[in-house]
């Protein structure tokens, strides 16, 4: 057992109620180690499960996308190298990319370009995890909250491309959730998560409502969930059935047909419903457009609710008082580097920890394009938040090009007041990289129109090179939860980690330890004024 211990610099200041979290707690060197069950959510079907008419410049941003792992491959059939996916890594919940489409489009190979939109694309995977994290409130969780797997080909039907007898030939679809699926989960279980399958939301039918298909629909639909349940290793795995009625509507009959079909399978197979979705509404006779897909996953959200489990888990470590605490850094490894032994302390309490990016260190990548490399820090930067338990938030700057402007003051206001921090660190202003001293301002004025509420610290990265004139008031022993934090660290191989590490953080590392008779420590500045040091009551 240990616990943390901070000393204020030459007893200048009194402990501050931050880190005076001096009761006894578990060791986290075990962090990555653990097994943490974690819910997952599976999202399958054609056009309509891809959500192909759905604009993302109409999505409003919500702060709790950021506890949801996301994992997808969706498109246009076969499975191949053209479809947009989250490159074999979990993210966070977000809007699909184009991804690679083939051109030009052409209906009768099923081309049909991934997604209406250049920007990409979103399907009921939004409504359904924002539903669930609403339904979840307030209560303690560590990151992530959820998870969910979204494998989705448009134009494709259960007689052919969802067919279990077709399953390990190039491009099935079905095939191709398998094989997502297996990889999700060993990812998962690098990161120290055991993934849960909960429910999987079906959404798809249109493409077998021809009559020749509509007459076979319920048994290869059948065999299909069958498979996927097998897959997943759930029997009784919770199946949502939904299907756009108003598709092709010269031909209502054809789609009474699929309704009546999935309400049989529905009867038959157990653990099963059909959701009526006709009053979601549509972008053309084939789709839903983008209100019509979120409120669709509302209901396949609201249709669940009779599990018996709670859809999220909550921590079973619960403070008298839950502090909310936000790190704010320049690029993806800033905060993990700078407070990661401080994070995992907290996140070990029963803490929230929210980590913000200014950028995504798109210039961070000698020889990669700003695209491919920002692909690459967030995939990073999600391993670290699932390692030390914190949610990461992507503010969507550009590294090396980051701005202080009106804009900027105003949607970093609204993300810190959506979170509503107790704490916040940031970076020590006096630095020599520009994305650094920009977070600082905007973090600090959002600070400041806020009330100055929260306490407010700034810690260090790589003093004497970036970090300038840093003169600690005070420190927390890290020694127990470093394994975590280098845990946490060593995910950003593009980096250099592993070459800079010791030289530059690990030495700090030490020397700070040194200061405060501990064998490693993170230093940090107290804001002053501010409001009253808080102690968390940690039990």
């Amino acid at each position: 057992m240990n616990a943390m211990t901070i000393r204020p610099l030459l007893g200048r200041f009194l402990m501050p109620a931050l880190f005076a979290l001096g009761m006894s707690i578990a060791s986290t060197d075990s962090l990555a180690d653990e097994n943490r069950i974690v819910d997952l959510y599976i999202v399958a079907g054609q056009s309509n499960a891809v959500g192909a008419d759905s604009d993302p410049a109409t999505l409003e941003s919500d702060v709790n996308d950021s506890d949801v792992l996301f994992w997808w491959k969706c498109g246009d059939p076969p499975a191949d190298d053209h479809d947009s996916s989250s490159g074999d890594a979990w993210l966070t919940l977000m809007p699909q990319h184009l991804g690679d489409p083939i051109t030009p489009k052409n209906h009768k190979t099923r081309q049909y370009g991934n997604f209406m939109f250049t920007a990409g694309g979103f399907g009921p995977e939004i409504g359904l995890a924002r539903q669930l994290m609403s339904d979840h409130g307030d209560r303690p969780h560590r990151f992530p909250a959820i998870a969910v797997l979204k494998v989705a080909f448009s134009g494709t039907s259960v007689e052919n491309d969802w067919s279990p007898a077709q399953a390990e030939q190039p491009g099935n679809c079905l095939g191709a959730l398998i094989e997502q699926f297996g990889r999700a989960k060993q990812e998962a279980e690098k990161l120290g998560l055991t993934l849960r399958p909960r429910a999987m939301l079906w959404i798809q039918g249109e493409s077998d409502s021809a009559p020749d298909r509509a007459a076979n629909y319920v048994a290869r639909l059948t065999a299909t969930i069958q498979a996927i349940r097998t897959t997943v290793d759930q029997p009784d795995l919770a199946v949502r059935l939904a299907v756009n009625t108003k598709f092709g509507p010269e031909n209502p009959e054809a789609m009474e047909a699929i309704v009546a079909a999935q309400k049989t399978v529905a009867n038959q197979i157990g653990h099963c419903q059909y959701v009526d979705t006709s009053s979601a509404t549509i972008a053309n006779n084939a789709h839903y457009d983008s209100a019509g897909s979120l409120l669709v996953g509302e209901m396949m959200a609201d249709s669940l609710r009779e599990l018996s489990q709670p859809s999220v888990a909550s921590e079973s470590t619960n403070p008298a008082k839950r502090w909310k605490v936000l790190v704010a850094g320049g690029h993806p490894d800033d905060p993990e580097t700078g407070c990661g032994g401080t994070i995992a302390k907290y996140v070990a309490q029963g803490h929230d920890v929210s980590m913000l990016y200014l950028t995504t260190g798109e210039a961070g990548i000698d020889g990669v394009s700003h695209d491919k490399a920002s692909e690459i820090r967030r995939q990073e930067a999600t391993r670290a938040a699932v390692l030390l338990g914190a949610k990461p938030i992507f503010f969507g700057q550009i590294d090396g090009e980051s701005t202080i402007n009106g804009e900027a003051y105003e949607r970093m206001r609204d993300v810190v007041s959506a979170l509503a921090p107790d704490v916040i660190f940031t970076h020590w202003p006096i630095d020599t990289h520009r994305d650094h001293r920009h977070c600082t301002m905007l973090v600090y004025d959002a600070w400041l129109r806020g009330g100055s509420n929260a306490a407010l610290y700034y810690y260090e990265v790589m003093t004497g090179s970036q970090t300038q004139t840093f003169l600690p008031t005070d420190f927390v022993d890290i020694s127990d939860t470093l394994k975590t934090k280098h845990q946490a660290c060593f995910v950003h191989q593009s980096q250099h980690i592993e070459r800079d590490y010791p030289g530059d953080h690990g030495l700090m590392e030490k020397f700070r330890g040194k200061q405060t008779s501990a064998i490693t420590a993170e230093a940090f500045m107290r804001q002053t004024p501010g409001p009253d040091r808080r102690l968390p009551d940690v039990q």
